[in-house]
Order: structure tokens, then C-alpha cells, then sequence
């Protein structure tokens, strides 16, 4: 069957139940310059469906709620947008390192430690847009320098305490945007 691209009006929205992810879909499928309209979808899935779901339509955005699903990558390969809200403490973030289509990464407000995602960014090559609010971090992890494409990074309201890596802005070339609103940061590293 040929992949339809998947647009959405919301992004898709996932949260675990006893194994199943719900998943909200708002979209439109395109067939060419034809438009087709599907009605809002609102349904537990398994695994297994959300990956029957990803094999009939590019799905490029989505809001994942609670418990990361094994395999991110092989259930949404055309992944563009990640949004992680109430994440787990013990969430497995590898299946996040294999998204290489991703374009923008928001976990902001999850409490997550640096140790659990610390080589998550050294393969996502096409992320731009990474944002990190209130996630209680007092450091970043030294593999967000190897985001060589990153235009916009939000570290507001995390206790930086430890600072900033030396090379950051040598490393990240293409920065554009830092957002660093209550940070506690006593220093900046030199360019």
C-alpha cells in the first residue's frame, strides 16, 4: 500500500493504559492536490496498531504522554515534532536517539536526569529546535554540542548551576535563539 502523508491540525497524542497508547488524531490525508477530510479519532492503541496506523500514514507530530513505547522510531519513522509531557522518572530515551528525521524536540517540564539522556542528541543530526524548560537539570548534557543544525535551544527555569559546557557556542554554529530565563548561571562560556 503507498504511504499517505499525514498532516495534522493537532498533533497526535499518546498516553500508556495498561499497554495500549492513546493516540488522538485531528488531520487531513493528501492524495495529490486532493484534500480529504477524516473524521477526529479517538482510540487506545496497541504497539501494534500504532504501527499498522504509521505504515498507512506519515506521521510527522506527536504528543507522547507517560511511558515512552519501545521502538519510537521503527512506530513513527517520518517524525518531524516530539513532544514529551509526564514523562516517567526511569523513561528509556534511547528509542528518541534513533528519530533521524527529527526536527523538534520539546521536553520541557519533565523532570529528567542528565544521566539518562546523555548520549540521546549525538544522532539526531536534524534537530533545530530543542526545548528544555523546567526540567530540573543542573547541567547539559555535553552531547547537545554535537547539535549542529540546533537554531533554537530552551534551557529557562533549570538550576544550571554546574554551567554551561566551555565550547557550546564554538560547537553550535547555528544557533540562533538561547532562552535562559532563571538559569542561577553565574557565567557564561566564551565564544
Amino acid at each position: 500500500m503507498s504511504q499517505r502523508k499525514l498532516v495534522t491540525g493537532h498533533p497526535a497524542q499518546l498516553s500508556a493504559t495498561r499497554g495500549r497508547y492513546k493516540v488522538w488524531f485531528n488531520r487531513h490525508i493528501i492524495h495529490g492536490a486532493d484534500r480529504s477530510w477524516v473524521r477526529n479519532i479517538t482510540s487506545a492503541y496497541t504497539v501494534g496498531e500504532l504501527s499498522d496506523i504509521s505504515r498507512r500514514h506519515a506521521v510527522t507530530h506527536v504528543i507522547l504522554e507517560g511511558e515512552l513505547p519501545p521502538n519510537l522510531n521503527t512506530l513513527f519513522p517520518q517524525l518531524t515534532h516530539l513532544r514529551l509531557k509526564s514523562l516517567c522518572r526511569n523513561a528509556n530515551f534511547n528509542s528518541i536517539s534513533s528519530l533521524r528525521k527529527l526536527v523538534v524536540l520539546n521536553i520541557s517540564g519533565n523532570r529528567v536526569f542528565t544521566h539518562l539522556f546523555s548520549n540521546m542528541f549525538t544522532s539526531l543530526l536534524s534537530l533545530r529546535e530543542l526545548h528544555m524548560e523546567g526540567c530540573e537539570l543542573t547541567t547539559l548534557p555535553n552531547s547537545v554540542t554535537l547539535l549542529k543544525n540546533l537554531q533554537v535551544l530552551n534551557v529557562s527555569e533549570n538550576n544550571l548551576s554546574k554551567g554551561l559546557p566551555d565550547y557550546m557556542f564554538t560547537s553550535l554554529q547555528s544557533l540562533r535563539e538561547l532562552t535562559m530565563r532563571d538559569c542561577n548561571l553565574t557565567t557564561l562560556p566564551n565564544r
